[in-house]
């Protein structure tokens, strides 16, 4: 069995040092497709939408991604 993990280790490891590597050089080129996209206008627009609701709307809004959570693990 062990002749089985240490290779599992080593490639996970590898995929995590990959993944850093890529995070960092691949950091400012999602920077810029994120700021393609008008986020903080969204943000503000949704924020005021919700201000506008009834208790019990909101109540909603803010439990439906918490019994998601629940129900993915």
């Amino acid at each position: 069995m062990r002749l089985l993990t240490r290779p599992f280790w080593v490639v996970i490891a590898l995929a995590f040092l990959l993944e850093a590597w890529l995070w960092d050089h691949l950091e400012p080129i999602a920077a810029r497709i994120v700021a393609v996209f008008p986020l903080r206008r969204l943000k503000r627009k949704l924020a005021e939408w919700i201000e506008h609701l009834p208790p019990t709307a909101t109540l909603v809004v803010f439990a439906l991604p918490v019994a998601r959570a629940f129900n993915k693990a």
